[in-house]
């Protein structure tokens, strides 16, 4: 479990780092933080198809904190936070909703499976909104742009043409 664990750990540093300083704030890096949610979600895989609890705590925390170590790593601690918020946030509220709007008798689900599966894709949805959202391409690449001021002006002329 252990080599598997820094596995993990090391593809998802290796995968950050290869990512060019440049390409990072013109481009957005919503496909280094995908990359490196490909380990929790394998975890997650493993863990759901062998049942063993011992994969599945270890992929539940490299889900929460893989997005927010990668927004931190591009200098957007803000984002950090939000991923970190949703990363947490949509897979209980999905879940949630989805454990409270079952009805066992026509749905075919039962109440601990419907609240599973909202969690999954309360899970999914997290990830792809900060792949695709918070990890998109800023404007804040540079400074100097921002603090321009913007300047409109209405001019005239008196006398005869």
């Amino acid at each position: 479990m252990a080599k598997l664990l820094a596995t993990t750990v090391a593809l998802a540093g290796a995968v950050l780092c290869s990512t060019p300083r440049a390409a990072r704030a013109e481009d957005g890096y919503g496909l280094t933080t995908a990359a490196v949610d490909a380990a929790p979600t394998a975890l997650a895989i493993v863990g759901i198809a062998a049942p063993a609890e011992d994969v599945l705590i270890p992929a539940i925390a490299l889900y929460a904190l893989t997005g927010p170590v990668v927004h931190l790593a591009h200098d957007n601690p803000g984002r950090a936070g939000l991923s970190l918020l949703t990363r947490l946030g949509a897979p209980i509220l999905v879940g949630a909703i989805a454990l409270k709007s079952t009805d066992p008798g026509t749905s075919g689900f039962d109440d601990l499976g419907a609240g599973i599966l909202g969690v999954a894709i309360g899970a999914a949805g997290a990830m792809v909104f900060d792949w695709l959202v918070l990890s998109a391409a800023t404007d804040d690449a540079d400074p100097a742009a921002r603090a321009r001021p913007v300047m409109f002006s209405i001019g005239g002329s008196f006398g005869a043409r």
